[in-house]
């Protein structure tokens, strides 16, 4: 697939699967319930074993290109829910988390609109497998979108590491950890 100038390309360094957008630092979320956010994305991920996802197959969004969670996904989403519960009233809660969310990893956003040839492309690949890897940490991130959107050389620095949480084999009972 040759690449559209047109269109802004992920950088590598900032592929991501997204597990529970918070919000704006400063605009949705107060900057005085960092810490609380902290402890509480922490309390949930310190109950949730490492696991497995697969990269299968490119989709698209309205606006986007993405490769799809395969294994994992259910996992991912019962993480979202269970982050969205806790941090109740001190983050964002987005209309497409829950039973609505669809794990990804985004590649390119559209900008141009005759993206006929590209969304022929994207279709061709639809059933490409593009590897497994085990998550086993999550980390919180302030994003720059004027990075994440700008010009190719800034992209690298969108993300800006917040805190990361381990994710470790539990020594609880199967009902106390989130699978």
């Amino acid at each position: 697939m040759k690449a559209d100038p047109r269109h802004i390309y992920t950088h590598p360094a900032t592929f991501h699967i997204t597990i529970k957008p918070m919000g704006t630092l400063g605009d949705q979320v107060e900057p005085k319930n960092l810490s609380k956010i902290i402890e509480v994305a922490k309390s949930v991920t310190s109950r949730m074993k490492p696991f497995e996802v697969s990269l299968e197959g490119l989709s698209i969004f309205p606006n986007a290109i993405y490769v799809k969670v395969g294994d994992g996904e259910e996992r991912i989403v019962r993480l979202n829910d269970a982050l969205a519960e806790n941090l109740k009233g001190m983050v964002t809660h987005g209309k497409y988390e829950g039973a609505k969310m669809i794990p990804h990893v985004t590649l390119a956003h559209f900008v141009a609109s005759d993206v006929d040839n590209l969304l022929a492309e994207v279709r061709r690949a639809s059933r490409l497998k593009f590897g497994r890897m085990n998550l086993d940490k999550i980390t919180l991130v302030r994003a720059s979108l004027r990075k994440y959107f700008g010009p190719q050389r800034m992209r690298a620095r969108a993300f800006e590491k917040v805190a990361v949480f381990g994710l470790v084999p539990s020594k609880r009972s199967p009902d106390q950890a989130i699978r």
